[in-house]
């Protein structure tokens, strides 16, 4: 997702899903809203960057061009992890448990207590076959694109635990992402300090011949 946003509100957005080629149309993206916004580069006042997790080859792109950008331009710059603008962009008065795939039949995975952006627990990665019980018996809704890969057999694994699941292409909006990059441009490091959050090491396969 690419967003840019005036005084709190997102006026223009475009979203790709996957990540395939997202190193070749990032860039291409954001000038894009630009032209059509009528803004210059001198009018960015600072750049919100996802850090993760996700996929490798994803956050990677992100990070890099984020930073790129921002040290370029001298802005400031406002990391975001995945999970917390997930939790930020659901609508509901309770406790979500937020997933990303992790690939390889795992999740990442935190829990977020009702209308809040603070994690009520660490960031884990899990096998499906680990969310029984995963939240301390707490009912939760859970939001994010593992639900549409694997809902049904996550919602059979977490059983009564598990109270429905947030119908949406991902989870993801681009206001949430608005909301917790505000909140942490307060405490943003230099942009050269930016560090994707990886919770493991990148899968390298052989191609097939």
């Amino acid at each position: 997702m690419t967003a840019l946003t005036r005084d709190g509100e997102v006026i223009l957005q475009c979203r790709r899903l996957g990540d395939n080629g997202h190193s070749g149309t990032l860039l291409k993206d954001v000038e894009n809203l630009m032209r059509e916004a009528g803004w210059s580069y001198s009018d960015i006042d600072f750049i919100g960057a996802g850090i993760g997790p996700g996929s490798f080859t994803g956050v990677r792109v992100s990070v890099s061009t984020a930073k790129g950008l921002a040290m370029g331009l001298n802005k400031p710059i406002a990391p975001v992890c995945s999970l917390d603008a997930i939790a930020a962009s659901m609508p509901i008065d309770m406790s979500v448990a937020v997933m990303i795939d992790a690939g390889r039949r795992r999740v990442y995975t935190a829990l977020y207590p009702a209308g809040s952006m603070a994690r009520e627990s660490e960031i884990r990665l899990l096998p499906l076959n680990d969310l029984a019980g995963a939240f301390g018996g707490t009912p939760v809704m859970a939001a994010g694109p593992p639900l549409f890969k694997y809902g049904r057999e996550i919602k059979g694994i977490m059983g009564s635990g598990l109270t429905g699941i947030f119908d949406s292409t991902d989870g993801l909006t681009a206001r949430g992402f608005l909301r917790v990059a505000l909140k942490s441009l307060k405490k943003t490091a230099d942009p050269s300090d930016l560090t994707p959050l990886y919770l493991q090491e990148p899968t390298i396969r052989k191609k097939a011949t």
